[in-house]
């Protein structure tokens, strides 16, 4: 596209003397979010989105320059100190353009559509995302962090602006014309999707096997993982090869193959320095393959996600490592994460202070070590842990990490194995174990005497969501109910907090005691509904099927596409969006289209609702194209295929809540879970049941002679029943 920022011509800039365009204080002061407030003292003069920075810009006919962040992103709190703070910096932005600071989290909507032309002209992406638009909202130039010095790889961001003040001033109807050209190419490659391929059928059985296929090709049988670096987890691709091995013959070479990416995976991430082996939890990626240097925020969508792994890894090979890593994982984000009321934080920041009094923050001090700092800290068994851990005195950041690189810096990772330690050490495997508890008590003590990373204390709906479900599969896999009642108390807190059954559309996505003002996306839609789902799942109390349900009415309402299937990531009440995406891809993140097309098929089945099952086979026709050139781009697409191609076996239990030989089913009925199973109680006791009410073929269910009777169906025909829980 025209004036990328990567074929900008280096120029030389005067500096002019300061003049009265630097402001004190800017708009953002009155905003909620904590990026934007870590902006309201710069020196740019900056707006939040909306209709009074788009209007200052026609009346002043000036670009706008578009910054887009959140609140633990290393690399925008960089600029901010870099550029956004610095006088010469702020006065040409604040000469030459209408300043908006976007944060991601509330507006993700706006933050994948100028991603997404980002993408398309330059075949990359990050943030901060750096956009500039005409008044009109067209991006006519982007970019991601640019350094206040020109390198190799990157021009400096004076440069940058200068090269696009010069040409607005000189070409000004060219760049506006040549924008919109550009914006109808991407509107049309975004929402024109691949036609499907007239030589494949769409059924599941062929989509899983390319999906084989793909992961096979992508899978990094060395450390694990999938695609190149930097590395994310991605656990949709792992959830898609345990999808392959419930289709698969157990045995079979495809079925062992699976397994074995599934195994290195896990077990290479939980061995890296991405999982946090003191606290709990994991980084968001690493910038090597070999999961060794991470980026250091942990976010609650990820540690949701990896829960979610870690547990679907325990199932499958019975691992006690993954159990434990799951618990860490939980264990984290139901103390460090949790806000009051029982919800979830969105995260922790990347960097911190060296000491209580600097201000200074430098990314991974919080989880980093010196040699000295780290044997005063694991104190008898410091030796035990630098070998586990792989701690030398000259470091052991690898060559290429940047920052960490040349200091003396160690991050933890599993160096080499128990059973390695306790030989070398000549110890029985169980006072290794013991040693290097230990030490890891001695290290963590030690680190939480450092300044803690800030925590971003939004609580966004979406990222709950995730986390609720995966604490509701939690207590269904381990048994243990405290986190049954964590899941209970965060999908409560959403429901009393950002739903209004009286508001259109009716879920917010933010949380702000203050007063609800952010519209929910498709995903907070879509993930909330998951919730509900996979909480009724667990506890099957039918106040959070009626919600999803609720949710679902609403969302076909706001985002539904009637005329080509799909979920739109807007609601057709925005007015301030270019395009309407239609975000279906699951890579580091979520896309809603994924949970929304399954949430349909779940919910169909499970209130016999014939049209969201039709919307749901209509959605999976809008993506077929993709789905056909990229197999692996979303597992929940596949399982809703595949539960579509066949009816899901369906449990239908009918006794009394609290009955003993209720709870006895359902034990068997969780324990004995096939993928894609759907699970019903219906509760005889109760008069004027609303589940019965949506769902009328369930007044067919009755208990045997008053026991408790399960019922094992199909689209609701149905086997004989049973009051045999064995």
């Amino acid at each position: 596209m025209s004036f990328s920022i990567s074929a900008i011509i280096p120029t030389t800039l005067c500096w002019i003397l300061l003049s009265s365009s630097i402001v004190a204080k800017n708009h953002l002061a009155g905003e909620s979010s904590p990026h934007l407030l870590e902006h309201a003292n710069d020196l740019v003069n900056w707006y939040p989105w909306g209709d009074e920075a788009f209007q200052q810009a026609r009346t002043e006919k000036k670009p706008l320059f578009i910054s887009i962040g959140y609140h633990s992103c290393h690399w925008c709190h960089k600029m901010k100190l870099e550029s956004f703070q610095d006088p010469a910096m702020a006065k040409l932005l604040n000469d030459h353009f209408i300043n908006v600071k976007v944060d991601r989290e509330e507006l993700p909507d706006v933050d994948r559509i100028y991603m997404a032309y980002m993408q398309a002209s330059q075949g990359s992406g990050g943030w901060p995302l750096n956009v500039w638009l005409t008044p009109d909202l067209v991006p006519f130039s982007v970019g991601t962090y640019f350094p206040p010095t020109s390198s190799s790889r990157q021009p400096a961001f004076e440069k940058v602006l200068s090269h696009i003040i010069n040409q607005w001033k000189r070409f000004p109807d060219y760049i506006d014309s040549q924008s919109r050209r550009d914006l109808s190419k991407l509107r049309s490659k975004i929402q024109d999707l691949p036609a499907a391929d007239p030589a494949k059928t769409g059924t599941s059985n062929e989509q899983l096997l390319a999906a084989y296929e793909r992961l096979s090709t992508e899978f990094d049988p060395q450390h694990g993982g999938f695609g190149s670096a930097p590395r994310f987890p991605n656990p949709s691709k792992l959830s898609t090869a345990h999808l392959i091995i419930s289709r698969e013959k157990e045995g079979s070479f495809r079925a062992s193959q699976c397994q074995k990416m599934i195994n290195l995976s896990l077990s290479k991430m939980a061995a890296g320095s991405i999982h946090d082996h003191l606290g709990g939890g994991f980084h968001r990626y690493t910038s090597d393959p070999a999961w060794a240097i991470p980026h250091f925020e942990k976010m609650l969508t990820d540690q949701a996600l990896l829960l979610d792994a870690y547990l679907e890894g325990y199932q499958s090979n019975g691992s006690a490592d993954y159990l434990k890593v799951a618990k860490g994982i939980a264990a984290f984000t139901t103390s460090t994460l949790a806000a009051p009321g029982g919800a979830f934080y969105s995260s922790v920041h990347s960097d911190s202070s060296r000491s209580a009094d600097s201000e200074e923050l430098e990314e991974g001090i919080f989880y980093t070590w010196k040699a000295d700092e780290f044997a005063q800290a694991a104190a008898g068994d410091a030796a035990i842990l630098a070998n586990y851990y792989g701690v030398r005195p000259e470091g052991n950041a690898p060559l290429g990490a940047g920052k960490l690189n040349g200091e003396n810096i160690n991050v933890l990772r599993i160096d080499q194995s128990l059973t390695e330690v306790a030989a070398k050490f000549g110890l029985g495997k169980a006072a290794a174990s013991a040693a290097i508890a230990r030490g890891n008590a001695g290290l963590l003590a030690a680190r939480n005497r450092r300044p803690a990373p800030p925590l971003n204390r939004q609580i966004v709906a979406a990222s709950n969501g995730l986390m609720i479900s995966a604490l509701a599969k939690a207590s269904i896999t381990t048994g243990i109910g405290e986190y049954l009642d964590h899941a209970v108390a965060a999908l409560s807190f959403i429901r009393d907090n950002c739903y209004d059954a009286n508001s259109s559309p009716p879920l917010y996505r933010i949380f702000d005691p203050e007063g609800l003002s952010q519209a929910g996306s498709a995903d907070d839609y879509a993930f909330i509904i998951q919730a509900c789902l996979d909480l009724y799942t667990a506890d099957l109390d039918e106040r959070w099927l009626l919600f999803a349900d609720d949710l679902q009415k609403a969302q076909n309402k706001y985002f539904f596409d009637k005329a080509n299937g799909g979920f739109y990531n807007t609601s057709r009440s925005r007015a301030d969006v270019l395009i309407r995406l239609k975000s279906y891809e699951d890579g580091a993140e979520l896309a809603p289209n994924s949970s929304s097309i399954l949430n349909l098929v779940r919910l169909g089945n499970l209130l016999a609702n014939e049209e969201y099952l039709r919307m749901a086979k209509q959605s999976l026709g809008c993506f077929r194209g993709a789905i056909d050139r990229m197999p692996t781009l979303s597992s929940r697409i596949l399982l809703a295929n595949t539960m579509l191609d066949a009816a899901p076996l369906q449990v239908v239990v009918v006794g009394g809540r609290e009955q003993k030989d209720t709870l006895e089913l359902l034990a068997v009925a969780h324990h004995e879970s096939v993928t894609g199973q759907i699970l019903l109680l219906i509760d005889p006791s109760v008069l004027d049941n609303p589940l019965v009410a949506r769902n009328p073929r369930l007044s067919n269910f009755k208990a045997i002679d008053g026991k408790a009777t399960a019922y094992i169906c199909r689209d609701f025909s149905c086997k004989a029943p049973t009051t045999d829980p064995t």
